[in-house]
């Protein structure tokens, strides 16, 4: 599929409010799509290059993207406050590019980093962008810039892959229970195209099994009658964590972000004393030096991307 017809979707998909009316348009695009196509097309609807737990930040602002539209773009930015809007004014080529080849060029500029890369990351969004019809382009900025806003989240894609299957959301929890196991919709959507059916899948180390949520109770006689016979225990409040422990070690939030970078001494206990590959779930926990828990608001200072190894001595 051509960038340019998925880009018109997009369009569409922002002009529509209702729920019911974006699972028809979903439902409608994926079912023209080859199985490679729609997987990729799962993602970049949502404004992404992978599923949300794999999925690279471009590293562009708005200031960047002015730069690589080039001359004029300044002030057409401040007419339309858009820089989607401003790509798709400036935008004159009649040349259009793959969902693939898109793809790959998002992926190119979100893997430069380092000395240079700002003036690369400008030169490759400036080529792409005159690679692709107007339309085409005002949607790759907003991609880019993470400023896509379709409307829809993965629960409107479950909808949209049960109608593209059998007209209906009939299909929808069986895709459903697929989904709570490997979150990553792309997949579930390339193995649905590819096979014709629903096809249950494995877990698979390194993408994260979606985290049940506890569900409140009136009482405790509301519980017996709802689970039958069952065990009880002490809520321990932490941070909740799921690792993936095979060649290396992953951990995922309860929102699925990988977060493996911020807990190293937990990554390190895992490797000691696990020696199966496997999925395991648990309560992070702050210890105090007595070894008694601390509270979930010494625990939470945890959570942060600086300044983590003299944390984690900290804050064990």
């Amino acid at each position: 599929m051509k960038f340019g017809e998925l880009a018109r979707y997009l369009e569409k998909l922002e002009g529509v409010s209702s729920r019911n009316e974006m699972t028809v348009i979903l439902a409608e695009l994926l079912g023209k799509a080859s199985p490679e196509d729609a997987r990729l097309i799962v993602y970049l609807s949502a404004g992404r290059l992978g599923p949300a737990y794999n999925s690279p930040d471009m590293g562009v602002a708005d200031k960047m993207m002015l730069k690589a539209l080039g001359e004029g773009a300044g002030a057409l930015f401040k007419q339309k406050g858009d820089l989607g809007l401003v790509a798709q004014s400036m935008g004159k080529s009649r040349k259009d590019l793959s969902v693939q080849e898109v793809h790959e060029r998002l992926g190119e500029i979100a893997k430069l980093g380092g000395s240079g890369s700002q003036e690369g990351k400008q030169k490759l969004i400036g080529e792409l962008v005159s690679d692709l019809d107007p339309v085409g382009a005002k949607y790759a900025v907003k991609i880019v810039l993470g400023k896509l806003r379709t409307g829809f989240s993965d629960m409107t894609v479950l909808d949209s892959l049960s109608w593209m299957m059998v007209g209906d959301k009939s299909k929808r929890g069986e895709i459903e229970k697929i989904y709570n196991v490997r979150a990553d919709m792309g997949k579930i959507a390339e193995t649905l195209k590819r096979l014709g059916r629903i096809k249950p899948l494995e877990p698979e180390l390194g993408a994260p099994i979606l985290m049940a949520r506890a569900e409140r109770a009136v009482s405790t006689q509301d519980i017996w009658k709802r689970n039958g016979r069952c065990a009880v225990e002490y809520k321990l409040d932490g941070l909740r964590i799921q690792a993936h422990v095979g060649k290396q070690v992953m951990l995922f939030s309860r929102g699925l972000e990988n977060v493996t970078l911020m807990y190293p001494d937990i990554v390190e206990g895992l490797r000691k004393q696990i020696k199966e590959e496997c999925i395991v779930e648990g309560e992070m926990i702050a210890v105090g030096k007595n070894g008694r828990f601390l509270p979930f608001q010494e625990t939470v200072q945890r959570k942060r991307k600086y300044n983590i190894d003299t944390m984690s001595k900290k804050v064990p």
